[in-house]
């Protein structure tokens, strides 16, 4: 079974396990959103979604289709420039790569463009971890595909999984753990992975944790797989301003531009 971690309030209680990683035999996979960064509009973070206990978040996804869903939660990230959860987040993840371990991030995000106001998501991302002090290009410098093993992406043929300077892009059709096992392994700079012994995953959301151990466990039963389920971006305070009504109309400005970057094909055949 996957031993577990929990951060409520910062890394540093995570801070024991990290600290004893080898650098030649382990590695750490950092989940990004509402793990490393937050959006700096406070209305889209975790905790201004739970003023109504997510009801109104979950509205809006109801009634999106699955290829509007998805630009939605993009827009959610890119609606206002990133900031970290915690500002130890960036000494810890320096503090691993000046060791050596092998720190990358992995994001249930796409390669693709996200409508006109962003023409390529992975370039967005790497742009504002950059600002932000997180650079995971040293473990992967270039860009790589894994539409070859099958790991497409819902949005049509050019969507796909794959890496680019160090931020794996697991996308949306798949799980973080099957991405990570049929795509980013086969890459012949990526062989180390077979070598490990440890794998340390920091993400917010259990599933993926699960998701990941599990498909570790079905490929590499051998590596020991630590989960560090990291919860601080669910406490923290809300300026004043943010109330239920900000949030509803930030979510419906959101939801109104995921379906203009996403028409649904089957009204339009229906119109025209």
């Amino acid at each position: 079974a996957m031993r577990m971690v929990t951060c409520e309030r910062s890394i540093e209680e995570a801070r024991a396990v990290l600290r004893g990683l080898d650098p030649r035999t382990d590695a750490v996979l950092w989940d990004v959103d509402c793990t490393l960064t937050v959006s700096e509009d406070a209305r889209l973070q975790p905790c201004a979604f739970g003023l109504d206990d997510g009801a109104a978040l979950q509205l809006a996804m109801d009634a999106l289709t699955p290829e509007q869903q998805r630009a939605f939660n993009h827009l959610l990230v890119l609606n206002a420039p990133s900031r970290t959860t915690e500002p130890a987040l960036v000494d810890v993840v320096k503090e691993l790569q000046a060791r050596g371990v092998r720190t990358m991030a992995l994001t249930a995000a796409k390669t693709g463009p996200v409508g006109p106001r962003c023409p390529s998501f992975p370039e967005w991302r790497r742009k504002e971890l950059l600002r932000l002090g997180f650079d995971f290009s040293r473990c992967f410098p270039g860009k790589a595909s894994f539409a070859q093993w099958g790991l497409d992406d819902i949005g049509g043929p050019h969507e796909y999984c794959g890496i680019s300077e160090g931020i794996i892009y697991a996308g949306y059709k798949h799980d973080k753990g099957a991405v990570l096992v049929r795509g980013l392994m086969r890459l012949p700079e990526m062989r180390w992975l077979s070598q490990m012994k440890k794998l340390v995953l920091v993400d917010d959301n259990p599933d993926n944790l699960e998701s990941i151990a599990l498909a570790m466990r079905e490929r590499l039963p051998n590596v020991e797989v630590v989960g560090v389920q990291y919860a601080v971006a669910y406490s923290l305070e809300l300026p004043t301003e943010v109330t239920e009504a900000s949030v509803r109309a930030v979510i419906a400005t959101l939801k109104l531009e995921a379906t203009q970057v996403c028409p649904d094909n089957e009204e339009h055949e229906n119109k025209n």
